[in-house]
């Protein structure tokens, strides 16, 4: 049996890069929302606890900072650990980018051969019309998840 050179032994012994073992979200707010929606679930735990009113309380705080802290340890948001993500400039950047979209689209619908007047107003009353259901579908989410 032949021996392996060095560098192909070392090639065939190193481990595979690991993969991040957190969960990766897209938005800290949205991740915030989530943490509140089951808080009324973890402080249901301690309901029918045979405990003292005080020491329960205190079981409860604790069981709530611990899944909160867990939770927030084992995610990334947009690729850095929770402590360090920020949603302000993530939602400030999505907005400009989708107001300098909604302005493009009105400029190209202006520039048409035929009925430019005509495209241009139909096209501000979709973008309206579309960011009027999408407030309304965020607000069904809110609701459901309160």
């Amino acid at each position: 049996m032949e021996a392996l050179p060095p560098t192909a032994a070392a090639a065939v012994c190193s481990p595979a890069p690991r993969q991040e073992p957190r969960v990766q979200c897209l938005s800290r707010r949205w991740t915030a929302e989530l943490l509140d929606h089951f808080r009324p679930f973890v402080r249901r735990l301690g309901a029918g606890q045979a405990v003292e009113t005080e020491n329960l309380e205190q079981a409860v705080g604790e069981a709530l900072w611990n899944f909160e802290t867990a939770v927030q340890e084992n995610i990334t948001v947009n690729g850095q650990p929770w402590q360090e993500s920020s949603d302000l400039q993530n939602d400030t950047d999505i907005k400009l980018l989708e107001d300098q979209l909604d302005e493009l689209i009105v400029e190209v619908s202006s520039k048409r051969n035929q009925y430019p007047r005509k495209m241009q107003i139909n096209v501000v009353k979709g973008i309206k019309m579309q960011q009027k259901l999408l407030n309304q579908n965020l607000c069904t989410w809110r609701a459901l998840l309160h």
